[in-house]
């Protein structure tokens, strides 16, 4: 085996203390916990989930929130489909249309035709000019003499002494003018050898002066034709031949100068004059249909204080252009919206669906079905109505009970009350009967028949009283007189009255008061037959020797009076049925007890009355009677 450099064992050495520095740091951060960034950002994550489960929830809570923001996600897909739609329509050049457009050419033409007009009319602003400068001309004659120069510098020094320019600064197009110079003044030179000669001489002969130069200068000048006429048709001519030639954006353009009188002056054409009328009349009709191919152009100049007309007659070169109509728009625009109908469509179908569940349920709860269960779905309105449906069936079954429970109860108390009056009023009859016809053995026997008659309508007079009582009572047609009493008070008083008829029974009666409290706001009359009712009930159905407790208690809020008594004759199952009407259990309704059946009847619709509570107890032996009201509010 190869022995590693020391170069490769220090590489080694320091990837190993990277490595231990890193896990380090790690276990350094794990002990300084979590960082400020990191805590910040994990609240942000739990307060953002927080956030979203709330929306979420008050979403799948609200129907409106669910439609809105189905139309929202419905509006945002319609949107994109619009626009995927609109470009691939356009991509495929759906609604696409082509046409020629000459107006950049044309454009580009009546610029040219505007600048030459221009260039030419300034013409009228260009004049002749000879300048004379005898000692260069004079020093260039000696110059050629002594072969210092030769013969063509004497053509450049001619050339600059008679030119076209314009008078001041007038002059914007320059070219034409100065294209001149170059194109007229080429003079040969034999003409520049005869004119060099003549000037030779005058300095030979010593006639060097300005009179003779000038009129050797104007015969030459003459013999070459270098007039300002002359000059200036050149100088149109090349604005022209050059106005021709610079025309790229035409397939086919001609330039005519024009007199006034329809003379061709300047063109290459076979007819020599025009009618201008007509030139005019095809102009106006050109500029009236400015996106046509052919294009025919007059405008007016001025040449030498007359008008001319140059007249253009060009065959546009027009570029292609495209256009895209509404087409691809209007489909994509019909695409959203049928995007947006079906996301509408297929988000409602469900609630549509339980709408028309509900419906139906209903149509089913209408024919009586009470027992249909109703299916809830979701959280929101439609789950609420279905659980009010629910609600609804169970509440008719109960009226329904209750109502069939009020016909049977209505029925007892018929056949209760018929039997009540029927057995008293039978032996009413009867007793008076027999005084009536004289079937008493003597005066003593028929007074004792008057006197069970008269207990006998005396137990009817009491039956018929508190049936009447317990039916204003249960028609709430009673308004009670309430003021402030000590209940306390109340029932030491009834049990002192009725202590003495628990002492023909040797009934031993207790009185206990464990409050301190114990004023209330009753009708004084109604509450005191309630306790009376209650004391008399268990001393009647106590047997002799038995005893009774009366007990007065207290909550903050409440006042507690408990009349216990022992029976052995009540049941656990004869509890709820205690406070119906006419309700007395078998063993004691025909009993020597006696009583209308209605006492504890009346004595709970009184108590409801004082909104407070009255229920019965049996612990073995001992039957309670408790009465719960509300302590006065000072």
């Amino acid at each position: 085996m190869f022995r590693k450099s020391k170069r490769e064992n220090g590489k080694e050495k320091k990837k190993e203390e990277k490595k231990r520095n890193k896990k380090e740091e790690k276990q350094r951060n794990k002990k300084q916990g979590p960082s400020r960034m990191e805590t910040l950002g994990a609240q942000l994550r739990s307060k953002s989930c927080a956030l979203c489960a709330t929306y979420k929830k008050k979403v799948l809570e609200s129907i409106r929130l669910q439609i809105l923001w189905m139309v929202f996600i419905a509006f945002i897909l319609s949107g994109i489909a619009c626009v995927f739609t609109t470009n691939i329509g356009r991509a495929l050049d759906v609604g696409y249309y082509t046409y020629m457009d000459y107006t950049e050419a044309n454009k580009q033409l009546q610029s040219k035709l505007t600048q030459a007009v221009r260039q030419i009319n300034d013409m009228e602003y260009a004049s002749l000019i000879q300048r004379l400068d005898l000692d260069e001309l004079y020093e260039t004659i000696i110059a050629i003499q002594n072969d210092d120069a030769s013969i063509s510098y004497l053509s450049q020094v001619l050339v600059e002494m008679k030119s076209l320019e314009y008078e001041g600064n007038y002059g914007r197009y320059n070219d034409a003018i100065e294209s001149v110079k170059s194109d007229i003044y080429a003079i040969s030179d034999e003409e520049i050898q005869k004119v060099y000669q003549q000037l030779a001489s005058l300095i030979d002969n010593d006639k060097w002066t300005e009179e003779e130069v000038v009129a050797v200068l104007n015969t030459f000048f003459d013999q070459q034709d270098l007039t300002e006429s002359r000059l200036k048709k050149e100088a149109v001519k090349y604005v022209l031949n050059r106005l021709d030639a610079n025309i790229s954006y035409a397939s086919d353009t001609k330039t005519f100068l024009i007199d006034s009188k329809g003379n061709i002056i300047y063109g290459d054409s076979f007819i020599k004059s025009i009618d201008l009328l007509e030139a005019i009349r095809k102009s106006s009709l050109s500029t009236e249909a400015q996106g046509q191919e052919q294009r025919t152009s007059l405008y007016p100049v001025i040449i030498e204080g007359e008008v001319h007309y140059i007249m253009n007659n060009t065959t546009l070169t027009g570029v292609e252009k495209g256009y895209y109509t509404d087409t691809a728009a209007v489909l994509g625009f019909l695409v959203g919206v049928g995007v947006f109908i079906y996301i509408i469509l297929r988000g409602t179908k469900s609630k549509i669906k339980y709408i028309e569940y509900l419906g139906y349920c209903l149509g089913e709860i209408s024919k009586g079905d009470l027992d249909f269960e109703v299916e809830k779905r979701g959280e929101d309105e439609l789950a609420r109505v279905a659980s009010a449906m629910t609600k609804m069936e169970y509440e008719l079954k109960e009226q329904m009970k209750e109502r069939a429970q009020s016909e049977k109860t209505k029925s007892e108390l018929i056949t209760n009350v018929a039997h009540d009056l029927r057995t008293p009023l039978t032996s009413v009859i009867g007793y008076i009967g027999l005084v009536k016809e004289n079937k008493a053995l003597d005066e003593e026997e028929g007074a004792k028949y008057l006197e069970i008659a008269y207990n006998k309508a005396e137990r009817l007079k009491i039956l018929i009283e508190d049936l009447f009582e317990y039916t204003k009572l249960s028609n709430r047609s009673v308004k009670l007189k309430k003021e402030q009493l000590s209940i306390a008070t109340l029932v030491s008083q009834l049990t002192e009255e009725l202590m003495p008829l628990a002492e023909e029974k040797s009934i031993n009666i207790t009185y206990h008061l464990a409050a301190k409290e114990t004023n209330a706001w009753v009708d004084v009359m109604k509450i005191t037959r309630v306790f009376e009712n209650l004391i008399e009930n268990a001393i009647k159905y106590s047997e002799e020797g038995g005893r009774i407790q009366v007990v007065i208690q207290e909550t903050r809020e409440y006042i507690y009076v408990t009349v216990r008594n022992t029976s052995n004759q009540l049941k656990q199952e004869d509890l709820p049925k205690l406070f119906d009407r006419f309700y007395r259990s078998d063993s004691s309704r025909n009993s020597t007890a006696g009583g209308s059946g209605l006492g504890l009847a009346i004595a709970k619709n009184i108590v409801d009355m004082h909104e407070g509570k009255i229920w019965a107890q049996l612990d073995q032996d001992m039957i309670s009677f408790n009465v719960k009201l509300r302590k006065a509010v000072e």
